[in-house]
């Protein structure tokens, strides 16, 4: 599996449009949770011809400060109506 890095949310957006063929229209959190360490946002994603991506996201900080970096990304994706 190919790892890659991507800082900061218009990276993030940018990025998902590169993988996909349709635009992206609409980007909808649901929730986001944090505890020590440890972190996770879900919501999704809209595309402008249709189809949405639910996704996952959880995240293992280097330590509890809130300045620590990411240690590890986990994300999970489910595609709907394509």
């Amino acid at each position: 599996m190919k790892k890659k890095i991507i800082s900061g949310l218009p990276n993030l957006l940018e990025s998902l449009k590169e993988e996909r063929e349709n635009q992206i229209r609409e980007v909808t959190v649901e929730h986001v949770i944090t505890h020590g360490n440890t972190a996770a946002i879900n919501g999704q994603i809209f595309f402008a011809e249709g189809g949405r991506l639910e996704f996952c996201d959880v995240y293992r900080f280097a330590s509890t400060v809130k300045t620590a970096k990411i240690k590890e990304i986990k994300r999970y994706w489910i595609e709907q109506n394509f």
